[in-house]
């Protein structure tokens, strides 16, 4: 029998997309057994050298990079802890790694040279990732709390009523974020299996974002959302949403003139966002499904 193990908390971002949701739907038929973690696992390299002597390979995933910055609310105790130090032993001792994009492999390649590149993915029209039966006429950030910087470079475009903040709970960087932009609507958080509903009733969804090395290494997973549910997505012209397979589907904003231009857009011409989010549905379907992925 196959025996396959999988170490990361499917309750989080990172452990739902990038290891419950794949795995669960991946027909395997494993040679040897193999060992898949996210990030890092309890118990560090040694935990990994003992699974290999007992005839397993590893294989590490990683979905963002373990340098933060230091506005990250997490950086301090990162640095303390030694987290940091902790990812890269755990990815050196892999016999592969997954990561999201180029430039974080590019960091990776220094640790583990065995790195590819696994584009996030998601199976669209089952589930939670089915086009919204309920647009509306507003946009929607669906956000954690590490965003406060990238909300904050930007606090004239969210402090509107008509801008919905998703993901809120009792987090002390929500508590910031609500205090910089307090006129945008708040909507609770939801658990990672049920999350796309946050996106129903809105017109277009939101995706800002610093242009700093940590953010470059991130997914473009809003993309995906975005065109999962069938609307528009503007987005910070920066990578990760600035790439060659994306470009023309995505409405990309320099500055806070820029993201106010979209918007008006957007709300004068319904039409025109109806046809944007249709042609980003089509587009992330032909790119990123999860079955092909």
């Amino acid at each position: 029998m196959s025996i396959l193990e999988l170490h990361g908390d499917a309750r989080t971002s990172c452990g739902y997309h990038r290891l419950a949701l794949p795995f669960g739907r991946l027909q395997l038929d494993l040679k040897v057994p193999t060992l898949v973690f996210n990030r890092h696992v309890s118990g560090g390299r040694a935990f990994l050298e003992q699974k290999r002597r007992a005839g397993f390979r590893i294989v590490a995933d990683l979905d963002d990079f373990w340098d933060l910055p230091a506005e990250h609310y997490l950086a301090r105790a990162w640095a303390i802890s030694g987290t940091p130090a902790r990812i890269r032993a755990c990815l050196a001792a892999a016999d592969v790694v997954m990561v999201t994009n180029d430039d974080l492999a590019a960091h990776v390649a220094a640790v583990n040279p065995n790195v590819v590149v696994v584009p996030n993915a998601l199976p669209f029209d089952v589930g939670q990732f089915t086009r919204s039966r309920t647009p509306g006429d507003t946009f929607v950030y669906a956000a954690g709390p590490s965003h406060v910087p990238d909300v904050s470079a930007l606090r004239s475009v969210f402090d509107q009523e008509t801008v919905t903040i998703a993901g809120a709970d009792a987090h002390p960087e929500w508590k910031r974020m609500h205090a910089l932009v307090p006129q945008a609507k708040q909507q609770a958080s939801r658990p990672a299996a049920d999350y796309m509903r946050l996106y129903d009733g809105h017109m277009a969804a939101l995706a800002p974002l610093l242009d700093n090395p940590f953010n470059r290494c991130k997914s473009n997973l809003k993309t995906l959302e975005a065109g999962a549910k069938g609307l528009p997505l503007i987005a910070s012209d920066v990578r990760p949403y600035r790439n060659h397979v994306d470009a023309r589907h995505v409405l990309y904003a320099s500055g806070a003139q820029d993201w106010h231009a979209h918007m008006r857009s957007l709300s004068a011409y319904p039409r025109f966002a109806e046809d944007a989010g249709a042609a980003l549905a089509e587009h992330v379907r032909e790119h990123y499904h999860l079955d092909r992925v």
